[in-house]
C-alpha cells in the first residue's frame, strides 16, 4: 500500500471513529492496522533516504578523487611540455615535425603579473572583493600606462598539433 492510500484511510477511518456509524472497537483495530502499516511505510522511507544520502556522499566523494586525478594529470602535462620545451631549447630549435605530430615554440599573448598587490591603485581593483582587476590593467598597459604595481609579461607554450 503506497503512502497517499495509508494516508487517505487513515483519514477515512478517523472520520468514521468522529462519525459515530462504527463502534470504537472496531474503528480501533482499523487504525492499529493502518499506523502498523504506516510505521513500516515510514521505516521502508528511512531506508531509502538514507540510500539516497550515501549515494550523494559517495557521488561527491568520486568528484573530489577525479578532481584531484585530473589536476594531477594537468601537472604531469605541464610538467612533460617543459621537459619537452627544454630539449627543444638545448637543441636550438623552434620547431619541430615528425612523422605524428608538429611542435612549436611560441610567443604567448602579453598576461598581467602582479608584482606588488598592494601598491595597485584602486581603480584597477575588481569587485566584490577587492582584487587586481587584469583585463582593466592590461588594457590600460597596452595603451602604454604605467600601473605601479604590474607589467606586461610575455611567455612560453609548446603547441602540439
Amino acid at each position: 500500500m503506497s503512502l497517499r492510500d495509508i494516508t487517505a484511510r487513515l483519514l477515512e477511518a478517523l472520520e468514521l471513529a468522529e462519525s459515530g456509524e462504527y463502534s470504537p472497537e472496531a474503528v480501533a483495530g482499523t487504525l492499529d492496522a493502518l499506523e502498523w502499516e504506516l510505521e513500516e511505510k515510514a521505516d521502508a522511507y528511512a531506508r531509502a533516504i538514507r540510500h539516497i544520502e550515501a549515494e550523494g556522499e559517495a557521488i561527491a566523494a568520486e568528484i573530489e578523487r577525479l578532481s584531484r586525478r585530473r589536476q594531477a594529470g594537468a601537472r604531469k602535462t605541464e610538467a612533460l611540455k617543459a621537459g619537452l620545451m627544454q630539449a627543444m631549447r638545448a637543441a636550438g630549435k623552434t620547431k619541430l615535425r615528425t612523422d605524428l605530430h608538429s611542435f612549436g615554440i611560441r610567443r604567448t599573448p602579453p598576461a598581467v603579473e602582479i608584482t606588488d598587490g598592494a601598491a595597485l591603485p584602486a581603480e584597477y581593483m575588481a569587485a566584490p572583493e577587492p582584487r587586481p582587476d587584469k583585463a582593466r590593467i592590461r588594457e590600460a598597459l597596452k595603451a602604454g600606462a604605467e600601473v605601479p604595481g604590474a607589467r606586461l609579461a610575455s611567455g612560453e607554450a609548446l603547441a602540439i598539433i
